[in-house]
């Protein structure tokens, strides 16, 4: 994911701000992962069960950057979002 973005936009500068997660499931703990060794200054989480986020926020390496907000509440995160991620099912086809 982080190669990606790298090749992708080889000036993006992960630590300009914060990142928004969207759901909590394996795919998310490696973003965060990766967003963390990438020096993000903070993750947000968001999915609809806010305790499966709270699940990853826990586990994370670095647990003080990671926080969880509520799936109705994601818009106002979205807003002071520097990057954002997708990590849910959604659009996915079979």
């Amino acid at each position: 994911f982080i190669g990606s973005i790298k090749q992708t936009y080889p000036d993006f500068d992960f630590t300009k701000g914060p990142a928004f997660v969207l759901g909590a499931g394996g795919a998310t703990r490696a973003i965060i992962h990766g967003l963390l060794n990438e020096n993000v200054p903070m993750v947000w989480i968001a999915n609809r069960t806010r305790g499966n986020a709270e699940n990853v926020a826990a586990q994370s390496s670095d647990a003080k950057r990671v926080s969880v907000t509520d799936w109705d509440d994601r818009h106002k995160i979205l807003k002071e979002a520097h990057i954002v991620v997708n990590t849910t099912s959604l659009g996915m086809d079979g």
